[in-house]
């Protein structure tokens, strides 16, 4: 990770916590993992845990705070470039989404069994707040082409996020279904890995820009 992910909110201990909380909270469930579970898996002990983050629930919202600040961070960044055109911040935003959710798989296990699972309100809440957040940045990007009349003026915000993200999050979690989709044997996983991340993003690219430039009826 780097530092535009967010690390200089959290110390190395603190790091080390959030991320094994999340490969348990990923492999065995918000229910199926307990405090004492996550302290062993980080090497610490649970009166640690309590004091960093207070409770299993407050560890969640760490981790998922942790993942999304820095796509906020990212959204923040491109609407504030005054010298890319609109397009270019198509590209860069594809870009920097498939990387950052391909690389954290296990973050978006996470979040989707969290928000089926944990029946807390107020996290549901929280987690769904910070969402808004972020797609009001994306709207505003988006507004920002519709001024120098590079996009549509009837675009679905919304529904261009969902479409985003949801592709993405089915390239992330299908690996048994993509290797029958795209069956190359002579290749290595990495190699597989990075011929389906390029596939991916080409056709996002193509996806956004044709809805951002059509203008429907």
């Amino acid at each position: 990770m780097t530092t535009t992910e967010n690390e200089a909110d959290y110390s190395g201990k603190q790091l080390h916590i959030l991320e094994a909380a999340e490969r348990l909270f990923a492999s065995h469930g918000f229910t199926g993992s307990s405090v004492r579970d996550i302290a062993q898996e980080a090497g610490v002990n649970v009166a640690m845990i309590g004091y960093y983050f207070g409770s299993k629930e407050k560890l969640l919202f760490a981790v998922f705070k942790h993942r999304v600040d820095a796509s906020r961070m990212m959204l923040e960044h491109l609407l504030a470039d005054k010298n890319m055109e609109p397009l270019e911040k198509i590209d860069a935003l594809v870009e920097s989404i498939v990387e950052r959710m391909l690389k954290h798989r296990d973050f978006h296990r996470v979040l989707l069994n969290a928000q089926l699972t944990t029946g807390n309100e107020e996290l549901s809440r929280i987690i769904a707040d910070i969402k808004l957040k972020n797609l009001e940045l994306f709207r505003q990007i988006i507004t920002q082409g519709q001024r120098k009349k590079a996009f549509a003026k009837d675009v679905d915000t919304t529904m261009l996020v969902l479409t985003l993200t949801g592709t993405i999050y089915q390239v992330a979690t299908g690996s048994a279904y993509l290797h029958g989709a795209f069956p190359q044997k002579d290749l290595s996983e990495q190699a597989y890995d990075d011929l389906v991340k390029k596939k991916l993003k080409k056709h996002l690219k193509r996806t956004l820009k044709a809805a951002l430039i059509y203008e429907g009826h």
